[in-house]
């Protein structure tokens, strides 16, 4: 196995650049055993147009010419790892609104639950009120007959001994009426 021994001098600085201006400003290079590769890249907001192609990002190729092969794929792989990041960042969001949602609708439902089962107790007392006050009411209504019943025999009674008074009275008066004249 061949292993570049590591580069004595440290990195220089990045020079400025002149004329030009890059998209990617190069600070070093060196050997690194492979894991989770990192590429430092210079990016403006104006390059991106996610909306555009619905999440897919837009590569210029002939920029990445001038790189190694190993370069290239430490962008491509530091491209996959924020591209997962980003997707699982998303992924946990909608997790936690959508979490957060259903607690609310839960503490909604639990609510709707509370105020049904008091209307229930309500209904219940307002049922059982309602009744006991028709049993009062139809035990009225059969006192009222019964009395009236009794009203209806003493009222008969009445007028039969008013009639028989009368009666009584007739003779007496016609009497008395005879003895006046």
């Amino acid at each position: 196995m061949d292993i570049e021994p590591a580069i004595s001098k440290p990195p220089s600085p990045a020079k400025p650049a002149e004329d030009k201006t890059d998209d990617v400003v190069v600070t070093g290079f060196g050997y690194t055993t492979p894991d989770n590769p990192t590429v430092l890249s210079k990016h403006s907001a104006k390059e991106e147009k996610s909306a555009d192609d619905k999440g897919k990002w837009k590569v210029d190729l002939e920029s990445y010419a001038q790189f190694s092969a190993q370069d290239t794929h430490s962008g491509y792989l530091n491209h996959l790892y924020t591209s997962r990041d980003f997707e699982a960042g998303l992924v946990n969001l909608m997790k936690e609104r959508y979490e957060a949602k259903l607690t609310e609708k839960n503490a909604q439902l639990n609510d709707l639950k509370a105020n049904i089962k008091t209307q229930q107790s309500e209904t219940s007392k307002a049922k059982s009120e309602l009744k006991t006050a028709l049993e009062k009411i139809e035990q009225l209504k059969q006192n009222f007959n019964t009395d009236k019943d009794g009203w209806e025999t003493k009222k008969v009674a009445l007028l039969k001994r008013a009639e028989d008074a009368e009666a009584t009275l007739k003779p007496v008066t016609d009497e008395l009426s005879s003895l006046r004249q």
